[in-house]
């Protein structure tokens, strides 16, 4: 699921400005990708897959991958298990940084919950503090995004 080479964009502004929050349209071009996938479980798998294309592609170190798709995969889960309707993963890279997004129907913004023990789940926000540089969630039109940055020395 490695995106067309017409989905790596050279601008942020003509990817998706409803969903970008404040910092980003006064960012250099950079290197820029989006996805669209229905909210099912078999979204999460995709969004791996499409993850880990796109960061082969764009060369950040093999860890920094490993760590973005995790952190992917556990967002699209919670906004699968969470909003109703489309979700919209976007990757970005620019400078030695990585953004990741993922966007929802959802309003309610992402609560971290100190999972127990026993909890099979509820453990994604937490991987998402402990492993992101930096990580929060703004409001938009039509629900919100919740996004991470990672440190990602080489091309990226």
């Amino acid at each position: 699921m490695t995106p067309a080479p017409a989905a790596v964009l050279a601008a942020v502004p003509t990817l998706m400005p409803a969903l970008l929050p404040s910092p980003m349209p006064t960012l250099k071009p950079m290197l820029a990708a989006s996805w669209t996938l229905p909210a099912a479980a078999a979204s999460v798998p995709r969004a791996r897959r499409a993850a880990r294309g796109l960061l082969a592609e764009w060369g950040p170190p093999h860890q920094v991958g490993e760590v973005a798709e995790l952190l992917v995969s556990e967002l699209v889960t919670n906004a699968v298990q969470h909003a109703h309707g489309p979700v919209v993963l976007s990757m970005w890279a620019r400078d030695g940084r990585l953004r990741c997004e993922v966007a929802d129907a959802d309003p309610r913004p992402p609560r971290p919950r100190q999972a127990r023990e026993e909890d099979e789940g509820s453990r994604g926000l937490e991987l998402v503090q402990a492993l992101a540089d930096t990580w929060g969630s703004a409001p938009t039109r039509r629900g919100k995004v919740v996004w991470f940055e990672l440190a990602a020395p080489g091309r990226a």
